[in-house]
């Protein structure tokens, strides 16, 4: 049948039933049910692709029933409660609404129009994914548009395949693209996951469950909720050994207890006289866990349930599983947890008071939609889903939810169009109207909490009771009394409670466990930066509001005028003698109800956190494993800590010999010093570690440290410094003195350059150190020489003298060398004398020198050239001739301090040597009368020293002698001139330590009423003696 077709007798059919139901007394109710029966017949002529809509309540009276409202009297007599009263009245819906809401449904004509024209609606649909596929961003994620069911079901199959707990395993850069429609979509899906507990019944075969209460899990917890409560670990053992299962137990239940057809429970009847083993376990299981029966009884407590049945629908929701349609009690019912299992063995509690009452969008939608059953059902359902979350949201929002709530695997887009349209339009009808219904919970824990319009029917556990019957009234007992009123209250109640978690994280040095500040950790999505206490503290906190009503008591209107035949009457059957009195229990009941929610809502608890690293301090490499995850009770702190490895480097240095370049083993044996610097004092000290205080000499030119470590204190910064040269070269404390700082991983800046390094950045890993280059100058010397007329003592000029240097391979002396300078001159002066080149030590010559006259003055005696070529040829080092003739040969050695004949002083620049001096008074008349001599000498003697040597120069300072401003001018000036040869100046504060010696020698001490300096005044004088540009400090 075309839709159409279907339309226009289901529109036929709801005109005539809004007119008629106008005029439906007391039996609409048979109305309604041929509606929904005339409804059916037309679905079912329907393709499977048609979905058959409930009609409006507006255009289709369908008589709910009445539900008393909470705190309201009921002016009822004893006959109204008794079973067939106020809760199946009927009340119609407002005229006004019907031709409102009707006419559409009458005659649409845009739905009549040629089919051709859908394709062209529907074309533009067709391309939104495309489109919004185009314009999807550069970040490699799928993004789906807004509202648009196709994409969002393209978007959940790619990301979560495989439901909803996929959205754990997501990164944080899938999360950090979202769109704020998505992550809200996302945080959605995340809210919907529910965990099941192992520990209770939820349909487990039999050898599962004994697993289950072998592991020590008690039978009463484990089956509550269930049919087979009462069943123990023993019975279960019995079903096995008699080889029988739980769907066995459950057909002999059923036929036993609920009239179903059963063919095992037939052949017990049948055998009844003597049954089988088989069937007599079946029948005393049954007896243990069966509600009332005719032929097996047991008497329980008293308490009414109602029975779960469930009937699939053909549909599933994505991480739900399939979405079966319910059936509590023979009434409609839908599902008011989403994820909670639906099973045909579960019972509900339906004593008054084990129930709730609401009356919403939810009624609505169970009223109007839970008698559907297929796909309408199905839609109807995630919409109550939806509207338990918020009744705020946006149709988009409404769209995005429920397609990736729908399994839509096998849909075309129609289909998804066509469903999401649905559980819109019902939502949105659930947003404007209400509806009473019921609230029923079973004790099973993993169970659905589940709504109906109506009350279900019940088993009545109590003795002599009957088993089925609807309920006609809360109470569901039997006749009442007339001579008297009642009413009925009840109360409710609304508390909260607000817990709290924390956790901290502290950041440490990987090395020292410095604490340390800087870095970056987020926690729960909110990132901090560490101090200088090294830590960060997060807080979550979440508030609980809890509310019940307590049950519903009939109390006397009129106590006082009841006989005592009628107060004995209402006090059997538990009424209150006023409506304070009954609202009190009430009250209490629902504070109680309340108190215990929140108590077990704070027990139970616990905040998940996520705490990780996003960004290291400054100088510290990124630690992959700074993250963290732990889960904290309520009023719980815990704490952790994060470590990182600081940035390290390795140096090396090279010397060099800075007059032939070479660098190899000749330059061993040199010292380089690590300093690190100290950001308190802004000085240099030596490097902390005693490994390293000293570069190690590989003993072929090369020098290496490594790893130096950057900290906070010393900011990756450190000197290093030649401390002492290698044998016959000048130490060179000026150009060999390197500042470096560490700014990353192996790698360090040169900060200051020089000749030899330039400035800037070098990697310097351990296997490739920094390269830095340190040059020495070679101890040298200059030759002259006086040559005389041995008769006149006249200067002869024109003589030729050679500078012959030593091999340590040959051991000959050569005058021509391989390495520079390959030639030393002896060049005649104009005072007549002759002065030679510089001449250097190196590893070859090993400081041994000839200086040989090769030529002499023409007309002078002398064959020199035969003596050269003797020297040449192999002559033992240390020969000279000294033949009655004269001298033809001098022999020298350059050995790091003087060296022999023709040394010239002002020509010797050896400063290998580190000396000190004492410098007590400039002043030559002052030092006349305290130290009994003048100044002169050892003003020369130090002059002298800085010739050859770095000088320390050791100031004692007395008060009232030579601390003045003239004696610290006069001997600022003085040094200042000598600055380049000072290592440094150090000033000694006057003690009188010394004067118990001189006592004991009995002698006079010269400066008994010197006061010792204070700290003021010397620094002063440090101060002073720097301004002259000298290295100055205290003490020595």
């Amino acid at each position: 049948m075309k839709w159409k077709e279907i339309r226009r007798r289901a529109g036929a059919l709801l005109l005539s039933v809004a007119i008629f139901v106008g005029s439906v007394p007391m039996g609409g109710y048979a109305a309604e049910e041929q509606v929904l029966e005339e409804l059916q017949e037309i679905s079912d002529e329907a393709s499977d692709e048609e979905i058959i809509t409930i009609p409006e309540e507006g255009e289709v009276e369908t008589p709910g029933t009445e539900i008393e409202e909470s705190g309201e009297d009921e002016n009822t007599s004893t006959e109204n409660e008794s079973g067939e009263g106020s809760e199946e009245t009927p009340e119609p819906e407002s005229e006004e609404s019907e031709p409102e809401e009707s006419e559409p449904q009458e005659s649409e004509p845009e739905e009549s129009e040629p089919e051709e024209s859908e394709p062209e609606e529907s074309e533009p649909e067709e391309l939104e994914p495309e489109e919004a596929e185009s314009e999807q961003p550069d970040d490699g994620q799928y993004h789906f548009q807004e509202g648009d069911a196709a994409s969002v079901a393209v978007w959940r199959d790619q990301y979560l395949p495989n439901g909803y707990e996929d959205l754990y395993a997501l990164d944080e850069a899938w999360w950090e693209n979202l769109y704020d429609y998505e992550r809200d979509l996302a945080e959605f899906l995340k809210g919907c996951i529910v965990d099941s507990s192992k520990a209770i019944y939820i349909d487990e075969s039999l050898e599962e469950s004994m697993q289950v209460l072998e592991s020590g899990v008690s039978p009463e917890d484990y089956f509550a909720g269930t049919i087979y409560e009462g069943l123990s670990l023993d019975d279960l053992y019995r079903l096995e050994n008699c080889g029988m299962s739980y769907d066995d137990l459950y057909e002999f239940w059923m036929g036993a207890c609920a009239g179903e057809e059963s063919d095992l429970y037939l052949q017990y009847l049948e055998e009844e006289e003597a049954p089988s083993e088989k069937l007599q376990v079946l029948a005393e299981l049954t007896e243990k866990i069966a509600p009332v029966n005719e032929m097996l009884y047991t008497p329980a407590n008293g308490d009414q349930v109602s029975k779960m049945s469930v009937s699939a629908t053909g549909y599933s929701g994505t991480s739900h599983g399939t979405i079966y349609k319910l059936t509590l009690g023979e009434q409609p019912a839908m599902c008011l947890s989403m994820g909670k299992s639906a099973r045909s063995t579960y019972l509900y509690k339906a004593d008054t008071g084990t129930y709730e009452k609401g009356d919403d969008g939810i009624g609505f939608i169970t009223y109007s939609y839970g008698r559907l059953g297929g796909v309408n059902y199905v839609c109807a359902q995630v919409a109550l889903w939806l509207y338990q979350k918020s009744a705020g949201y946006s149709k988009s929002a409404v769209t995005e939810r429920a397609a990736a709530m729908l399994n839509t695997s096998g849909m075309d887009g129609d289909d998804l169009d066509r469903y999401t349209t649905l559980v819109w339009n019902i939502y949105s009808g659930a947003q404007n109207r209400t509806h009473s219904y019921y609230i029923f919970h079973s004790d099973n824990s993993n169970s659905q909490v589940v709504s109906t319009s109506t009350l279900p029917k019940t088993y009545i556990y109590s003795d002599g009771g009957s088993s089925g019957g609807e309920t006609g009234g809360e109470t569901g007992g039997g006749e009442e009394s007339r001579e008297y009123e009642t009413g009925s209250t009840s109360a409710s109640v609304s508390d909260s409670v607000t817990v709290q978690a924390q956790v901290t994280v502290t950041k440490h040095d990987g090395l020292t466990n410095e604490v340390l500040a800087g870095a970056q950790i987020r926690i729960n999505g909110k990132t901090y930066g560490t101090g200088t206490d090294g830590m960060v503290t997060h807080t979550e906190e979440e508030t609980h509001k809890a509310s019940a009503e307590g049950s519903t008591y009939t109390y006397v209107k009129d106590w006082d005028s009841l006989d005592a035949e009628q107060r004995a009457d209402a006090d059997s059957k538990g009424y209150y003698h006023s409506k304070e009195e009954a609202k009190k229990a009430s009250r209490e009941e629902a504070d109680k109800k309340v108190q215990d929610e929140l108590d077990d809502w704070k027990d139970s608890w616990k905040k998940k956190f996520t705490a990780e690293e996003t960004a290291s301090p400054y100088g510290y490499c990124n630690n992959p494993e700074n993250s963290w995850e732990v889960t904290v009770k309520n009023k719980k702190s815990k704490e952790h800590d994060f470590y990182n490895k600081p940035w390290e480097a390795w140096i090396r240095v090279t010397k060099h010999d800075s007059v032939t370049g070479q660098s190899d083993a000749s330059l061993a044996d040199a010292e380089f010093s690590v300093y690190e610097y100290q950001k308190e004092t802004g000085t240099y000290e030596p490097y902390h570690y005693e490994d390293r205080k000293l570069m190690t000499d590989r003993e072929d030119g090369t020098y290496e440290v490594g790893p130096l470590y950057y900290n906070p204190s010393n900011e990756g910064r450190f000197m290093i410094l030649e401390t002492r040269s290698p044998y016959g070269y000048t130490i060179d404390r000026k150009t060999n003195r390197f500042f470096i700082q560490i700014t990353g991983e192996q790698t360090i800046m040169l900060t200051e350059g020089n000749a030899y390094n330039q400035a800037g950045t070098y990697p310097a890993a351990s296997d490739a150190p920094a390269d830095l280059k340190a040059y020495n100058e070679p101890w040298k010397i200059k030759i002259r020489a006086d040559k005389r007329d041995e008769d006149t003592g006249k200067k002869l000029s024109e003589v030729v003298f050679r500078i012959l240097r030593y091999n340590r391979l040959t051991k000959d002396y050569e005058e021509t060398t391989g390495y520079q300078p390959k030639d030393i001159s002896v060049k005649e002066q104009v005072d007549g004398t002759y002065l030679s080149d510089w001449i250097y030590w190196n590893e070859q010559n090993r400081g041994k020198f000839y200086l040989v006259e090769k030529q002499a003055r023409k007309g002078y005696f002398g064959a020199w050239k035969d003596r050269l070529s003797e020297l040449i040829t192999g002559h033992p080092a240390g020969w000279t001739d000294d033949d009655a003739q004269g001298k033809t040969v001098y022999y020298f050695e350059i050995t790091g301090s003087r060296t022999e004949e023709g040394e010239q002083e002002e020509y010797c620049n050896l400063k290998t040597l580190t000396a000190s001096a004492d410098l007590k008074c400039i002043d030559s008349a002052k030092h006349q009368q305290y130290c009994g001599r003048g100044n002169e000498q050892i003003l020369s003697n130090l002059s002298r020293l800085c010739q050859c040597a770095r000088v320390i120069v050791r100031m004692p300072i007395i008060p009232g002698i030579n601390d003045t401003d003239e004696d610290l001018r006069l001997a600022g000036a003085y040094l200042s001139e000598r600055k380049e040869h000072i290592e440094a100046v150090h000033c000694l504060p006057y003690h009188n330590m010394g004067l118990s010696k001189y006592e004991a020698l009995h002698m006079d001490y010269q400066l008994p009423d010197v006061a010792l300096p204070k700290s003021e005044a010397m620094n002063r004088i440090k101060t002073f003696l720097e301004s002259y540009g000298l290295h100055v400090q205290i003490g020595g």
